[in-house]
């Protein structure tokens, strides 16, 4: 799954409403695109009373686009074949585009799925445990995949919130916490990490009057 824009324009000053991000989110080949436009902050603004007990104007806000480059670049690290292996993972992403993309394949007759929606931060959370007791037997183990070279294996259980509520300034994001024993890999290094922990970034964000996408491993 890739994901692309409709609009490449600058940024504009929108109307009296919350900052919007516009994305598009391509299905693959012979699937029609669906369009995206995910809210920084969709939760109506109201007016607020003042002390001379008037109502106070709602701040004027900015509609922002993702350039289709950077948009391209996420899709590109998704879509390259990576792996990260690890006893817990924790995820926490934009909403958009990553609630879409992502895919699972596991047994669900031991693999617990819990899914709960914070109505107050504006996320929902995904948990996927492995209920077998058997960290190493493949075919057992909770597995959640992003793009079409993304994959995630934990022998214990993944964690994935999905954030509604993001920033302007950082309006496509990726963090991904790994710990226990860790082995990531990718097509682009011959060698493996591995360690007790890793961390990666992958974002979308302002820079230099615009948008730049930035990803590292740690």
């Amino acid at each position: 799954m890739v994901f692309r824009l409709v609009n490449t324009s600058a940024r504009t000053a929108g109307p009296k409403e919350s900052p919007m991000v516009t994305l598009r989110r391509f299905l693959p080949i012979l699937v029609l695109a669906l369009l995206l436009v995910a809210s920084c902050d969709s939760t109506p603004k109201q007016p607020e009373p003042t002390r001379g007990g008037g109502a106070r104007e709602p701040a004027e806000v900015k509609t922002v686009t993702v350039p289709t480059q950077c948009v391209e670049q996420i899709a590109a690290f998704f879509n390259r074949s990576q792996l990260v292996l690890a006893d817990y993972v924790t995820i926490d992403a934009s909403a958009d585009p990553f609630h879409g993309a992502a895919t699972t394949s596991m047994d669900e007759k031991v693999v617990e799925k819990i899914e709960a929606v914070d109505t107050d931060k504006r996320m929902t959370i995904v948990r996927y445990r492995n209920r077998s007791g058997q960290p190493h037997v493949e075919s057992v183990l909770p597995k959640v995949r992003f793009g079409d070279g993304f994959l995630v294996v934990a022998t214990r259980e993944i964690t994935v919130r999905y954030h509604k509520k993001v920033r302007p300034a950082r309006p496509i994001f990726f963090d991904l916490a790994a710990s226990g024993e860790v082995v990531y890999s990718d097509t682009h290094s011959s060698e493996k990490l591995k360690g007790p922990r890793l961390g990666m970034r992958v974002e979308v964000k302002e820079a230099d009057g615009g948008y730049m996408f930035s990803s590292r491993v740690k």
